[in-house]
């Protein structure tokens, strides 16, 4: 038991409470990130050079998916009306005027959430990764998609989309998935206790992300899914430090 005393010069009176319990408490010090924010762009025209920095940290205590703080959101609008027909590649330019992004640069930028919608073509051509941080999602709307490349968002969505508009007959509707292509909406597996020889008095840090994430292909016209083309939305698991396993699901 122990006491706070309050002295009040102004009656010469001092009062105690008791406390009951240890008067002193200490925490240590740690670290609590919190979420970037988004940036949205709506255009007819655009061209995109800049470095973006989208990144959140999570501290130790923020592993957990209902805690964890979470990177910045792109969005890019090029559809506002239906004469707007901008091409998007991820890649090589193939014509002057498309919008040419850059997978890689936006994978360390931190980004969680992407989301491009054009009524022109969009195109993730062959060794181009869009990646976003675990938990996010990324969403393609466009005139066609063509896959080629890969699209990872661990437990997270991935949203391909086609609509027609206009009157452009070269705009099919399809969407595509090449033969060497991927979408990864897997979970994560995670180890808070790994062999002693690998430990060295450390712990698995990392988020927590063992379910599957959602994949969701809608299109106006064909779908062709190439043989070779490749979706993995399995569940994962988490080993715990009392070296029990909670299992994820799998997802859709």
């Amino acid at each position: 038991v122990g006491g706070i005393t309050q002295y009040f010069p102004s009656w010469n009176f001092s009062q105690t409470a008791k406390v009951i319990g240890p008067v002193d408490h200490v925490e240590s010090a740690y670290v609590e990130g919190k979420s970037a924010g988004s940036l949205n762009i709506k255009t007819a025209l655009l061209s995109l050079e800049s470095e973006m920095q989208a990144a959140a940290v999570n501290g130790t205590r923020q592993r957990m998916p209902e805690t964890q703080a979470l990177g910045g959101q792109l969005s890019i609008d090029l559809a506002r009306t239906q004469t707007e027909t901008q091409a998007v590649v991820f890649g090589r330019k193939k014509k002057q005027d498309d919008l040419q992004l850059n997978a890689d640069r936006l994978k360390a930028s931190g980004l969680n959430s992407l989301a491009v919608n054009t009524n022109a073509a969009i195109a993730v051509q062959s060794g181009q990764t869009i990646q976003v941080s675990p938990g996010g999602k990324v969403s393609l709307k466009g005139g066609e998609v063509n896959l080629d490349g890969n699209v990872i968002a661990r437990s997270g969505e991935v949203e391909l989309q086609t609509h027609l508009v206009g009157n452009d007959d070269s705009i099919t509707g399809a969407i595509r998935l090449g033969e060497a292509s991927m979408i990864d909406t897997s979970g994560i597996w995670n180890n808070d206790r790994p062999a002693v020889s690998d430990r060295k008095d450390q712990f698995d840090a990392s988020l927590v992300r063992i379910d599957g994430g959602k994949v969701s292909i809608k299109a106006e016209g064909d779908v062709d899914l190439t043989p070779g083309s490749f979706i993995d939305v399995s569940g994962a698991a988490h080993r715990l430090m009392d070296k029990s396993i909670t299992a994820g699901d799998a997802g859709a």
